[in-house]
């Protein structure tokens, strides 16, 4: 998008009043058309990032949960929460070594 032909379309348009006839080009209605459709574009693209992120602040929020009642339950059996997730990342690093 240019700044500088929008800024140009607006300066020959200021202070046009509708009795007077002033002709855009046919590449500044090209132009300026483009520019709704992309702006369109922009703002429904937008949208659906705003979806995509509540639904992966969504998704966050339940792991929380889960390991909240993980660390809950394995406080209750003694077991220290920081040996628990040294195990399960190396478990984790285990399963993606075997999957390669």
């Amino acid at each position: 998008m240019s700044k500088e032909r929008l800024e140009e379309i607006k300066r020959d348009y200021t202070g046009v009043t509708h009795y007077t006839q002033h002709v855009l080009s046919s590449d500044d209605i090209h132009w300026l058309i483009e520019q709704a459709e992309r702006a369109m574009k922009n703002a429904q693209d937008l949208e659906d990032m705003d979806r995509q992120l509540y639904a992966t602040q969504q998704q966050l929020r339940h792991y929380q949960d889960v390991i909240k009642k993980a660390e809950n339950v394995l406080s209750q059996y003694g077991v220290p929460i920081g040996v628990a997730k040294q195990n399960a990342l190396s478990y984790l690093q285990q399963s993606v070594e075997e999957l390669k």
